[in-house]
């Protein structure tokens, strides 16, 4: 220290009571008591607990993020999808119809088979689904597309240039799902069966 600095502390000290008192307790060892040492180490060990649990916390965070991740990665069994198949192949025999070769049929034949198809299919999607129009307008009426629209609900043909708001001619007024019920199958069924085979003993 040099001496006008030790000459300033000295007179900091004479003629400022406060000053003397933090001097007093330095120079005898007092400036911090043992009561707040115990305080201060008692409150480390709790921060540091504390930042533990956080940790621990985050961690199991994580992990769980990392799980959920990996479940939306993974590939679908396509179950659902499946028995959709068997609820439409039999009310509606879609699949036999879809895999008979009608190239040799005449219209008539095919008009017969389309009807009974049509009416079994549309059994289930009444019973099963809830399906309404992605844009409740008659299809040739002009329809304006809002700036921010989503792009899943719209497929924009013709001439598509600049920035939305569009306006358009409603070619398809488009389908989304409202609502699906599909019934419980059976644990114990082989998923991938849409229908088993039949045979007459």
């Amino acid at each position: 220290m040099g001496i006008g600095a030790a000459f300033s502390a000295f007179f900091g000290i004479a003629f400022n009571k406060e000053k003397a008192e933090l001097w007093a307790k330095a120079n005898s060892g007092d400036l911090v008591s043992n009561s707040e040492i115990e305080k201060f180490k008692q409150e480390s060990v709790e921060a540091q607990k504390a930042k533990t649990e956080a940790e621990s916390k985050i961690s199991d965070l994580e992990s769980k993020i990392k799980e959920l991740k990996s479940d939306l990665e993974k590939p679908s069994s396509g179950e659902e999808a499946i028995y959709t198949l068997t609820l439409l192949q039999r009310e509606g025999r879609l699949i036999d119809f879809l895999k008979e070769d009608i190239s040799s049929f005449e219209d008539a034949q095919i008009g017969a088979a389309v009807r009974q198809v049509h009416e079994g299919c549309k059994k289930v999607l009444d019973k099963h689904f809830s399906v309404k129009a992605v844009v409740d307008s008659t299809e040739g009426e002009q329809v304006e597309i809002e700036k921010g629209f989503d792009p899943s609900m719209y497929e924009l043909s013709g001439n598509v240039s600049g920035e939305p708001p569009y306006k358009g001619e409603l070619r398809h007024k488009g389908w989304q799902a409202d609502k699906v019920e599909l019934p419980t199958r059976q644990k114990s069924r082989n998923a991938s069966i849409i229908c088993p085979a039949e045979v007459d003993i």
